[in-house]
């Protein structure tokens, strides 16, 4: 009785970890997700610097003229950009 219950909790996992991963289609590289969370990130970081250049604040920082929340979103966003389309994952890679 113990043994063959310990047989087929054997069997399943083979049946997951070993026939399983030989079935996965490909790896994500971890830079798409990466990419992923650099856009999202950018798109926030560059809507709120725009929201702050209409909403400007009563006792401004020293270099708020430079408004670095709208370049660094900017930075954000192209490169977030770039690397979810450069890791993009493809079938057949």
């Amino acid at each position: 009785m113990g043994e063959h219950c310990g047989s087929s909790i054997r069997g399943i996992k083979h049946h997951l970890l070993v026939e399983g991963v030989n079935r996965m289609r490909g790896t994500m590289s971890i830079w798409f997700f990466a990419g992923i969370l650099f856009l999202f990130y950018g798109v926030v970081i560059f809507g709120q610097g725009l929201w702050e250049l209409s909403h400007p604040p009563v006792h401004p920082p020293v270099l708020y003229n430079l408004h670095a929340p709208i370049w660094w979103g900017a930075l954000m966003g192209i490169a977030g950009l770039a690397y979810t389309i450069k890791f993009w994952p493809r079938v057949g890679k």
